[in-house]
């Protein structure tokens, strides 16, 4: 390889210069979030930041040029291994012209093979760029978060015990990188390393990648001495007390970071070894409430269509109930199989108002409620003369909590004076604000809001959004909002801004009943003095923007549409036609079927549609789409065949892999709480497929005060 000669020009310069730019916007950034006293958590930030800075946009951009910039070379010329498989082309920075190009061409000068898109060195840059940045941004976080005189004692505590995990395992995963790029060269002679310009060696190969190794080096020094610090606390508390010590969840957190070095380092292992040689429907929250809800004529027991799966998923109630025959199976259906079993302490749906309040009728109790929007009231007692379905399904009513002003009927002064009580004065009572509102149903929470302002002349969500902070008031003020103008309020905030928060339309937009469609959008007309459909309709790509306007015209078949099998079949043999062996897929086809379709449809197209291909559509899907279009349309499907247990998948979603999801845990957690017949099938469903009790879980990854009001809503 020949050598290029040091020049000192402006294009050299201007690679040096932004090279090191990340250094004061980290110095930046250190000095705003964390305060001056605590030397070593600003350090800490400081270099996270800007280790997290270039791994994304400096090496970053490298990545980048690998996969985008070649040349063509004739055929034969190439030589083994192909980069991507691709014989008449070479890929490289060297190839490129841009200005991340040039910087590469510069560095490469020191370092041969970063001109090139060496096997090796992009495994190892996949890793670094897309774990080891978003790894020291969350370590960033956690910094913040444990030097923020905002955080709780025990919030502060959790990010501690988890900074001294994620920091020295990405410690470890960064030196043994390090080795990994350059000890093979040092094995071999350094053959790609020019060794003999001062510049090169020094400034490019010495101070750019030691510091990698110094400072990491340090990290794992302190994280010891953390160890050490948790060991002689630990022994102290168990000589004081014969109960679990004090700081052992900080220990365990600190010696699980061992386990995780290991696992990074064996992901870098790897990657330089091969671089170089059905469940039944249960009815979820939003969509039409069982019949007896308040405000609800009772329309007839629907029986399962052609298709359905078994209604193991549901607590069925006795026979005979709402005047109703039991559920006899449907064309196609395999017989019932049971629930999903309680788990331990399960007494059944929650009882009557918290405090003592009077109750109201609920799931078919016997008190007839006007209904909503000018609905005839429903008859006292069972509906023994309730009348057959209509061709198309009569038009369910909105869930609980979406019809405005409805509220539960009854005194709920002593849930205001508590409330009131537990903000007066100095400090906040948030033990009281969670045991208050965590258990409250939509109107409940309606009633107390209202009775609040009426009783003790203060806005009730004014007063809990000034006295509490982060995700505990995130969730607190989502329970006295009610469901609706929560889901109005997610609504506007996943299409607000730069971005789209693509789950957040999906949890609030998707398998939504008309009538609840319906609501949120007057809500979100009335509250933004703009149209949710020309909002979301502009957010999103052409093609998932036509699904969600068909979602949106809110005119899907009712679920207690007589199911059609004829036209059942039709559906699933055009979703396969629409989709396989085409260069493009039809997908306003299906789009189409999936936004018009009630679930009981959706099941029995699943059905068909795994009799006549002898493959799920599930599985189908997620081959023939990607992205947002094919998550909504997974999450339409799935919450069709079993809405517990899409419920229970979301919720593991927030909490799985490193680090919690806080904001999709509130979300979820609040919305999955309003109903509770809903909740005690996810309850069961989590439990059937992850082995553990979700309460436990969330517990197990929350803190403090937040966590405490997380676990009361799933409990």
């Amino acid at each position: 390889m020949e050598t290029v000669p040091f020049t000192l020009d402006l294009p050299t310069c201007l690679c040096t210069a932004f090279a090191l730019s990340m250094m004061p916007i980290a110095y930046f950034f250190s000095t705003a979030l964390i305060p001056s006293t605590e030397k070593r958590n600003r350090f800490l930030f400081f270099w996270h930041a800007y280790d997290a800075l270039t791994h994304l946009f400096v090496e970053g951009s490298f990545l980048y040029e690998c996969f985008t910039s070649y040349v063509s070379v004739p055929a034969g010329l190439n030589r083994e291994p192909f980069f991507l498989g691709i014989k008449d082309r070479v890929y490289g920075a060297a190839y490129g012209t841009g200005p991340s190009a040039r910087l590469w061409q510069e560095y490469a000068k020191a370092d041969f093979r970063w001109a090139t898109a060496d096997a090796n060195v992009v495994a190892l840059e996949l890793l670094t760029v897309f774990l080891g940045g978003p790894a020291a941004i969350y370590i960033c976080y956690l910094l913040w978060k444990s030097s923020s005189s905002r955080t709780t004692a025990s919030s502060r505590g959790a990010a501690k015990a988890k900074l001294w995990l994620v920091a020295p395992a990405l410690a470890t995963a960064e030196l043994y990188g390090g080795w990994m790029t350059f000890a093979p060269e040092w094995l071999t002679g350094s053959a790609q390393l020019e060794t003999g310009n001062a510049v090169y060696l020094w400034f490019y190969l010495f101070f750019f990648n030691t510091l990698w190794v110094w400072i990491p080096g340090w990290i794992l020094w302190e994280s010891a001495k953390e160890l050490r610090a948790a060991f002689v606390t630990a022994e102290t508390d168990e000589r004081k007390s014969q109960s679990p010590p004090s700081s052992f969840m900080h220990l365990t957190f600190i010696l699980l970071s061992c386990s995780t070095a290991i696992a990074f380092c064996t992901a870098y292992t790897t990657v330089s070894i091969m671089s170089y040689n059905a469940y039944p429907p249960h009815q979820p929250y939003g969509h039409p409430p069982p019949q007896g809800y308040p405000g609800q004529p009772p329309y007839p027991q629907q029986q399962p269509g052609f298709g359905s799966p078994p209604p193991q998923g549901y607590y069925p109630p006795p026979q005979g109930q709402f005047g109703h025959p039991p559920p006899q199976a449907g064309y196609g259906a395999p017989p019932p199989q049971a629930p999903y079993p309680p788990g331990p302490g399960f007494h059944g749906p929650s009882p009557q108002p918290p405090f003592g309040g009077p109750g109201y009728p609920q799931h078919g109790g016997p008190g007839p409620v006007p209904g909503p929007y000018g609905a005839p009231p429903a008859p006292a007692g069972p509906s023994h003369f309730a009348p057959p379905p209509m061709p198309h399904g009569p038009p369910a009513m909105p869930s609980l909590g979406y019809s405005p002003g409805q509220m539960a009927p009854g005194d709920f002064r002593q849930q205001a004076d508590l409330l009131r009580k537990s903000m007066k004065g100095f400090g906040t009572d948030e033990k009281t604000l969670i045991q208050v509102l965590a258990k409250l149903d939509p109107l409940q929470s309606a009633a107390v809001r209202s009775t609040y302002s009426s009783h003790i002349k203060r806005d009730l969500h004014k007063d809990v959004k000034s006295e509490t902070s982060s995700y505990l008031r995130q969730g607190l003020l989502a329970i006295i909002d009610g469901p609706l103008m929560h889901d109005v309020a997610l609504a506007r905030e996943a299409v607000e801004g730069i971005g789209t928060k693509e789950w957040l339309l999906n949890d609030v937009l998707l398998s939504r009943s008309n009538a609840d469609l319906n609501a949120i959008k007057t809500a979100y007309e009335h509250t933004y003095r703009r149209s949710l459909q020309k909002d979301v309709e502009g957010d999103l790509s052409f093609k998932t923007a036509t699904l969600f306007a068909n979602v949106l015209r809110a005119n899907r078949h009712e679920e207690s549409t007589p199911i059609n099998p004829q036209l059942v079949h039709d559906e699933a043999k055009t979703i396969h036609n629409a989709t396989s062996a085409r260069i493009v897929n039809n997908v306003d086809e299906v789009c189409g079927i999936f936004a018009r379709s009630s679930d009981n449809e959706i099941r029995a197209i699943n059905r068909a549609f795994t009799d006549r291909y002898h493959t799920s559509l599930e599985k189908h899907l997620e081959s023939q789409f990607s992205g947002h279009m094919k998550d909504a349309l997974l999450h339409m499907l799935q919450t069709a065949l079993d809405p517990a247990m899409r419920a229970a998948d979301l919720m593991e979603d927030c909490m799985k892999g490193m680090g919690t999801k806080d904001e999709k845990l509130v979300v979820r957690a609040v919305r999955v709480h309003w109903n509770r017949a809903h909740l005690d099938q996810v309850k069961g469903a989590y439990r059937l497929k992850y082995k553990t009790e979700l309460a436990a879980r969330v517990r197990g990854e929350t803190s403090g005060d937040y966590g405490r009001l997380m676990v009361a809503l799933v409990e």
